[in-house]
């Protein structure tokens, strides 16, 4: 990090943990219970950090956030906005229901008007119907007059040929801005692959997520500036890296499932591993992913959240009720004992029994067999040693399990145990070659958070030979739009390649999806006082955004490059749909505008 000072934050369900970090080395470490509100815990880590550290906010030169809060959102369906949903389909898709397979209350919290309107794609890229453009306008001012403010664009196989999403999305942002109304606009092709429902749900919750995201941001900055920090706020995304805080209000539901992915990070940087399973033991769950190239192992197809099936750029986790705060049911003698699901999560310090609580944890047995220091002991002496141990051995069973899942072969693989609760996890776990436990394992993730770096993506199908004569003139010019939107989004030049990736696509002849992704440092140069924590001017800024109601209308992945175009097409009637997720970063108002100032 060349000597630049950085905070990295993870809200857990259970705890806050940060770092304090120079060159590679952790100076300070704290971890505080999160708060309700989120922000207070935040506060009280940042300052326990830098009272540890010795060193006042002034010295900091960044501080990276990774929080489960938009995630939490969607599972509790708190916080979140109506969408109104334009399917740009024509006489497809009318027939498949709207929020299909939503859970009841999610969809009642974020379902809005939506219209069918003529238009879309054939599997082949060739156009099912021509976008009217008199259509779009006429829905565009139906919005106006319900209210509406979020909008997705969803056209049938948009990730094919992305210019009718467009042209709906700039007829809409005119009509918005004729009427000066606050416009949150999401096109579908921004957010996820060929999957016409699970894209459209990711885009609809993206939306959802976009009002509950500024006021997040917002706030994260006005509490910390009491901490006397004065430098650029990161958010931690799904894959491991960072952006702006600013550009992260606009995409909030690539930072959903960021905590598994800090702690892999953590893993990977504390240990200098590139290739290994990460086991992430918190107070509620224990988090297992795959280390590839010292970055997560994406999923590589369908990811649910909150219930909802979705396919966006998402890590490849998997989740079990193991935990320290997970209650355990030692049972009679002879009877199997019962771990988890239930857990007091950051009530342990209250309800465990080390802790004067009545309420028998996994923390209580592993002080008990002598595996952890904590509370005090004498409070589980009275505990049945042998049924402990038969509790114990339960645990590394579901561990073993777990580990097998995530394997990629029948061979041995390695395993980095990290989280305040790894000490669950055995020495020897059946298919484990060695288990790792790195130095500040308990805050590894909030390490993650501190050495993130910038990614540049670019997901995109292309055909050969008509738009590149060969695979390999197809993958140089991607690496470069890749290198080009790193740059953009605040990397140094010279970024490193993660991957170069490519599937063809069957029904689509010459076609395949190309995915590449590079990462690089953070150019500090590149980061003006709009990223500012405490910043009075931005603060100012921000409200008088609020008070205007102007609302970020964003609708480009500043990691991937677009395409312009001119379509024509038809409106249907209203009714209901759903929307996309944007990957937006600024505050603008029409697409081609984000697309001019390279967003």
């Amino acid at each position: 990090m060349e000597g630049k000072v950085t905070i990295g934050v993870d809200v857990g369900g259970t705890n806050t943990d940060g770092v304090v970090v120079r060159q590679g080395k952790v100076l300070g470490r704290a971890k505080a219970p999160t708060s309700p509100d989120v922000t207070s815990g935040i506060v009280e880590c940042v300052e326990l950090c830098l009272k540890d550290a010795g060193m006042d906010g002034r010295q900091v030169q960044a501080l990276m956030i990774g929080t489960t809060h938009f995630l939490n959102a969607i599972v509790e369906s708190r916080g979140l906005a109506r969408v109104a949903v334009v399917r740009l389909c024509g006489p497809a898709t009318r027939d498949v229901p709207h929020f299909s397979g939503w859970p009841a209350h999610l969809r009642t919290a974020v379902e809005g008007p939506v219209y069918f309107l003529r238009g879309g794609l054939e599997f082949d890229g060739s156009e099912a119907g021509a976008l009217d453009p008199a259509e779009v306008e006429s829905a565009a001012k139906d919005m106006v007059a319900r209210g509406v403010t979020q909008v997705a664009v969803v056209g049938c196989f948009s990730p094919l040929r992305s210019e009718q999403e467009e042209a709906a999305g700039n007829v809409i942002a005119g009509i918005f801005a004729k009427a000066h109304r606050p416009l949150d606009l999401v096109l579908s092709h921004e957010v996820g692959q060929l999957g016409f429902l699970e894209r459209e749900s990711a885009s609809v919750l993206n939306a959802a997520l976009r009002p509950l995201a500024r006021k997040t941001v917002r706030a994260f900055r006005v509490s910390l500036s009491g901490c006397g920090l004065r430098c650029p706020l990161f958010v931690t995304r799904n894959d491991g890296t960072i952006v702006g805080a600013t550009a992260a209000a606009t995409s909030p539901i690539f930072f959903t499932t960021s905590g598994p992915t800090n702690s892999m990070r953590g893993a990977s940087f504390l240990t200098s591993v590139a290739k290994a399973v990460v086991l992430d033991v918190g107070g509620s769950t224990t988090d297992a992913g795959a280390l590839d190239s010292g970055f997560p192992r994406l999923a590589s197809s369908v990811v649910l959240l909150g219930g909802v099936r979705t396919n966006f750029r998402s890590p490849d986790v998997v989740s079990i009720g193991l935990g320290g705060g997970s209650t355990v049911h030692l049972g009679e003698p002879g009877e199997a004992p019962v771990v988890g699901p239930r857990s007091v999560g950051y009530r342990i310090r209250e309800e465990a029994l080390v802790f004067g609580g009545a309420t028998l944890t996994v923390t209580d047995v592993l002080v008990r067999l002598g595996l952890m220091r904590v509370g005090d002991a004498a409070l589980v002496a009275h505990l049945d040693e042998e049924r402990c141990q038969a509790a114990y051995d339960h645990m590394q069973g579901m561990l073993e399990e777990l580990v097998d899942r995530m394997k990629g072969s029948s061979e041995a693989v390695d395993v980095i145990a990290v989280g305040g609760g790894s000490p669950v996890i055995g020495n020897r776990l059946r298919g484990v070659c060695q288990v790792m436990r790195p130095p500040d394992f308990s805050v590894a993730n909030a390490v993650g958070a501190a050495a993130a770096q910038i990614c540049g993506s670019v997901d995109r199908i292309c055909r050969i030979p008509s738009e590149f004569p060969s695979r390999e003139a197809a993958f140089e010019a991607l690496v470069r739009d890749a290198e080009k939107n790193a740059q953009l989004q605040g990397a140094v030049s010279g970024c490193e390649v993660l991957y170069k990736l490519d599937d063809p696509l069957a029904y689509v002849p010459g076609a395949s999806r190309f995915q590449v992704k590079v990462v690089g440092n953070v150019d500090w140069a590149k980061f003006s006082s709009d990223q500012v924590v405490g910043e009075a001017e931005e603060k100012e800024e921000e409200e008088e955004e609020e008070e205007e109601g102007v609302s970020g209308v964003c609708t480009a992945d500043p990691e991937e490059p677009r395409n312009d175009g001119n379509d024509a097409g038809e409106p249907c009637s209203g009714s209901r749909a759903t929307a996309e997720e944007n990957r937006g970063e600024g505050w603008v108002l029409t697409v081609e505008d984000i697309h001019q100032i390279g967003l």
